[in-house]
């Protein structure tokens, strides 16, 4: 007997509820849904539209023609509550009694035959029980050999029955469970079949628990796969939901395959395939979980002799490659469907490890070497070809693959300048081919392949030994080393190259060759490319240009050691012109001090830091290298100290701390060379400044809502002139321009009336909040242009007279404040009166002396001592010794230079602290001894820090000696004196009495400030040097000598208890003498 099967364009029709449609349908296609249509016809609707109405009367008159419709009325007259109460109790029973099974005294088939409906109905609930509860209680379920089930001559009623059971009684047999039981009968999948037809709104949960409850079991599997197949195709629209949730639960994935397979018949030509993009998506998709199942899968299918979806790829790989090899000019939807099959099989080989057969590997070649039309889908097509030969080698297997491929890569290198032209913009297939040849020319495989994977967006193992004889074909037929470099130097820069350009550019190219020296060895310049490149950039920084400066400095100034005899005749690359590195900048004038033209300069903040980094970076490198650089003859020579001072460091730093982006990965770098060679710029105090400035929140002076309008310099000038006889126009100005709400770049221009006007504060009368606001603005100024700020400060300060100098002659620079470090304390002496202004010298102070430092160091790296010199030979060198000397002492010398410089700072300062305990005046000044006091603390301040910057200086002051009043004075103000407890006894076995006098004062002093157990043994040492020197000292030197001493006895003995006996005892031995 024949089953009629559910068609799908029934299962469509009651789905929708089309009666009309269900009229024209023949009565054996209809009979599978005999059961719900019965039975909604009987049933009372609670629908009342006349819509409906007429719809029934078509129902009914479908209905009134099929035999089949009384059978089922008999069975819809039953009990179903009964039915119901008596199943439940059945159920118990069984999950009682597990093996107790049911037994008829005839046999089921005849049983079955002579009950009435509701015996039939108990019969088969009977039969599905025991199954059932397995299914609730999730255990495994082999298959029932049913002889009700088995029979064709019932099927069609036990089918009937089913439906109507699962529709009347739905809390006691859910349809998915029946379903899933169903699966174990014979004829369970065309059972299952008719009954989601007669429940169409079933359809996805029936097939969602299909999926969702599946066994580990490999019959199970089949057994679902069979019945999911079986209900996609009576409703193919939820096909692919169906596939959907078999991706999302990670199971049947022959059922996806096959429902991909069916759907993709439909698919249009010319786009790119639904199993194309299935697999694809799959393998190349981000969720790893279901990258790793159907990897699995196609790895355990890929031996099978029918893998339908290889057999499918491959005719769609043929069809691609004929319709490919025509060359169809301008197709497009081939070349994406051509790039989406590249991908696909470039997936198959890396993530599911399938070996391509002879067929496949003979098709994909074809199709990689095939000439598409140079559009940009062309383009990409090549691009990623180009990458499949990289990353699967094997493919060339013999000689007329290796000459297809030599003839497709000669076409790629002869159209790459179209193709330039062409292609997207932000990415180059020009530069990966020129890439790829770069990395195959320097033997750097791994980096080929890897560059091959990041072009593919996958990656694949490749051994470098597979790679041999595509290396070969790269590097001896198509790209030779000198054809790369000279190529690479006339392929445009890349115009406003930046962070957001993705893809193979050219400076990825140049900096692959500079790594392996191509343009030296093949006396190729690129010093003008890479300038242009640079001169050519914009925020963000792209990751590729500070490895590229890196590697070009080091290629000028470290050449090979192959290559030093090429340098003589200028093959080697070649630094910067000088004029070149100030047009960056915007400075022309080469006379030009701190360039403030930075404005004016047409390149952008990316290209002036880059450049600052490339000199900083030139200088480190030659200095670092230059004992084996002395041995050239024609080395490579330094630029000139002007270079760097017209350079605006701190105003370049100071737009690259507001503008992150500009110089995102090259900060760091930046830094570190400025704190080796330019400290000066670099001091802790300054940048803590800085960070105030760029933390603060907003104006902190309601004045400034008051001034709209920016001053002039004229008028800041002239407020500053006036300040003594009417401060509130200068007060005005300097808390407008010192305001945090004006960014100190935007008032550069104001330095020199600034600085002009600095004479003018020296006066008595000019009150301390003028002083401090400009202070702060001097500050501020200070953050970005610190140089130029300090020598014109001095300047003023200098000639006070006019506050501006007359002639040039006398006009200081920062190279003279470099080299005589004691100049900004030759001002007038008035500013020492005013702790705001001396403030200002202090940190100029402290400015020259690290610069100093810095070029005294970078002296003697840049004249090393010769190692082949014989020690007879003697010329003086500009540093005066000579050039005989070691390095040790060179060394000496230099650490000799600094401490002098050091020293005579401090006493200088000192003999400030002096001259500020007795001011002189025609008039009183209420606030002296607070400024007194504030000169005291700034001195001490900056005492203190030279002392822990360098404590052997704090030992050269003290063994020089200064005047015993101001002993007390450092050790109250200088936190640092305690270290001066480790030279004292030194100091008081000097055989000078001065040394002698200034040692015992020293220590008193430090004895009653730090009363520590090691001050106690200093203590009791100069009681017995005291005591000592009253048997020594000639009786005509003992009077002044001992009235010199005496006031540290009660010091001593006051911080020391014990130590007053003998102070008493040295006492009363005077008075005899």
């Amino acid at each position: 007997i024949k089953m009629a099967a559910v068609k799908p364009e029934v299962f469509k029709y009651i789905r929708e509820l089309n009666i009309k449609e269900l009229l024209k349908i023949p009565d054996t296609d209809l009979r599978p849904l005999l059961p719900c249509l019965v039975r909604m016809s009987l049933c009372t609707s609670r629908d009342s539209s006349e819509e409906w109405k007429e719809n029934r009367k078509y129902l009914l008159q479908l209905l009134s023609d099929i035999e089949a419709v009384n059978d089922i009325v008999s069975l819809l007259s039953v009990d179903f509550h009964e039915l119901e109460v008596d199943g439940r109790k059945e159920q118990q029973m069984r999950l009682k009694s597990m093996n107790e099974s049911s037994s008829f005294q005839q046999g089921i088939l005849l049983e079955y035959e002579r009950s009435e409906p509701a015996r039939k109905f108990r019969i088969i609930i009977s039969e599905l029980l025991p199954v059932i509860i397995k299914v609730d209680a999730h255990e495994t379920c082999v298959p029932c050999d049913s002889e009700l089930f088995s029979s064709p001559a019932y099927l069609e009623d036990i089918s009937d029955a089913i439906c109507i059971l699962c529709a009347e009684l739905p809390s006691f047999l859910n349809i998915c469970t029946v379903c899933i039981a169903l699966l174990h009968f014979p004829n369970g999948n065309w059972l299952l079949t008719k009954l989601v037809a007669n429940n169409s709104e079933s359809f996805l949960s029936v097939s969602q628990s299909l999926i969702h409850e599946i066994t580990s079991t490999a019959s199970d599997e089949n057994l679902r796969y069979e019945a999911l197949l079986l209900l996609s195709s009576i409703n193919p629209i939820h096909a692919m939901t169906i596939r959907g949730l078999c991706i999302q639960h990670c199971c049947l994935p022959q059922l996806a395959v096959a429902l991909t397979l069916n759907h993709d018949h439909n698919t249009a030509d010319g786009s790119i395939s639904n199993l194309t993009a299935f697999v694809s998506g799959l393998l190349l998709g981000n969720d790893s979980k279901i990258r790793s199942w159907f990897a699995t899968y196609i790895r355990h299918a890929k031996d099978s002799s029918d893998d339908q979806l290889r057999n499918e790829l491959i005719k769609e790989l043929k069809s691609v490659v004929e319709t490919a090899e025509i060359k169809t000019e301008g197709n497009t939807e081939h070349c994406l469907k051509a790039a989406a099959l590249i991908r696909l099989y470039c997936s198959l080989k890396a993530i599911a490890g399938v070996k391509f057969t002879s067929e496949e590997s003979e098709l994909v070649l074809r199709l990689m070497t095939c000439f598409p039309p140079l559009t940009p889908s062309g383009i990409r097509f090549v691009s990623l070809a180009l990458g499949m030969l990289l990353a699967c080698p094997a493919l060339l297997t013999g000689e007329e693959q290796e000459r297809r491929v030599v003839g497709w890569i000669k076409w790629l290198a002869s159209r790459s300048s179209e193709m330039e032209r062409i292609g997207p913009e932000g990415s180059s297939f020009a530069e990966q081919l020129l890439l790829t040849a770069i990395h195959l020319h320097g033997d750097r495989r791994t980096a080929a392949v890897r560059l091959a994977c990041s072009t593919l967006g996958m990656r694949i193992k490749v051994t470098s030994q597979s790679l041999t004889r595509l290396r070969q074909i790269f590097t001896e037929e198509v790209f030779p080393t000198q054809v790369i470099a000279a190529h690479a130097t006339k392929v445009p820069v890349t115009k406003q190259l930046n962070a957001n350009m993705t893809g193979y550019l050219p400076v990825h190219c140049v900096y692959q060759l500079l790594k392996t020296r191509a343009f030296s060895q093949c006396r190729v310049p690129v010093q003008d490319w890479i300038y242009r490149q640079i001169c050519s950039t914009s925020s963000p920084l792209h990751p590729q240009l500070q490895p590229l400066v890196l590697q070009f400095v080091s290629t000028v100034v470290t050449p090979a050691s192959k290559v030093h005899r090429s340098r003589q005749d200028g093959a080697l690359n070649q630094p910067f012109k000088y004029s070149d590195i100030l047009a960056v900048y915007g400075i022309m004038d080469t006379k030009d001090s701190e360039g403030i033209h930075i404005n004016e300069s047409k390149h952008s903040l990316t290209s002036m830091l880059l450049m600052l980094y490339y000199v900083l970076l030139y200088e480190d490198s030659i200095l670092s290298n230059m004992k084996t650089l002395a041995s050239l003859p024609n080395r490579p020579q330094r630029y000139p100290a002007t270079l760097i001072n017209q350079i605006p460091v701190k105003l370049l730093l100071f737009k690259a701390q507001r503008q992150p982006k500009s110089c995102q990965g090259l900060y760091p770098a930046l830094l570190g060379l400025l704190a080796t060679h330019l400290p000066h710029l670099c001091l802790v105090g300054d940048w803590i400044d800085d960070l105030d400035s760029i933390f603060a929140n907003g104006p902190k002076h309601g004045n400034l809502k008051k001034v709209k309008v920016q001053p002039t310099h004229k008028q800041l000038l002239d407020g500053l002139s006036r300040s003594a006889i009417n401060p509130a126009p200068a007060l005005m100005h300097l808390q407008y321009l010192s305001n945090s709400s004006i960014s100190a770049d935007e008032i550069v221009g104001f330095v020199e009336p600034l600085t002009s006007g600095l004479p003018f504060l020296l006066d008595t009368k000019v009150s301390r909040r003028i002083h401090q606001e400009t202070k702060k603005l001097w500050l501020k100024l200070n953050s970005v242009i610190p140089r130029k700020l300090c020598v014109m400060t001095i300047n003023a300060l200098t000639h006070p007279q006019t506050g501006k100098v007359e002639t040039s002659k006398s006009f200081l620079s920062f190279d003279d404040l470099v080299n005589d470090p004691l100049l900004p304390l030759m001002v007038d002496k008035r500013v020492f009166h005013h702790p705001e202004l001396l403030s200002i010298i202090l940190r100029i102070i402290s400015s020259c002396l690290s610069a100093s430092r810095s070029q005294a160091s970078t002296l003697l790296r840049a004249h090393p001592t010769a190692e082949n010199k014989s020690s007879t030979t003697r010329s003086t060198s500009p540093l005066g010794v000579n050039q005989s000397a070691s390095e040790a002492e060179k060394e000496e010398l230099r650490s000799a230079l600094i401490a002098t410089q050091n020293s005579a700072v401090v006493q200088m300062l000192i003999e400030i602290c002096m001259e500020g305990s007795s001011p002189s005046g025609d008039s009183p000044n209420i606030n002296l001894l607070t400024c007194k006091r504030e000169v005291h603390c700034l001195v001490c301040s900056q005492l203190h820090q030279m002392f822990i910057d360098d404590p052997a200086v704090a030992k050269l002051v003290h063994f020089q000696g200064y005047n015993r009043k101001m002993v007390g004075v450092l050790v109250a103000g200088v936190p640092s004196m305690h270290i001066c407890l480790d030279f004292v006894p030194e100091l008081l076995q000097q055989s000078n009495p001065s040394q002698q006098l200034f040692g015992l004062e020293l220590a008193s002093q430090l004895c009653c400030h730090y009363a520590l157990p090691k001050s106690l043994s200093i203590a009791r040492l100069c009681v017995n040097v005291i005591s000592t020197l009253t048997t020594v000292i000639p009786a005509a030197e003992r009077c002044g000598y001992f009235t010199a001493v005496l006031p540290t006895l009660p010091r001593l003995s006051k911080s020391f208890p014990p130590l007053l006996p003998d102070c008493v005892e040295i006492l009363e031995h005077l008075g005899k003498v």
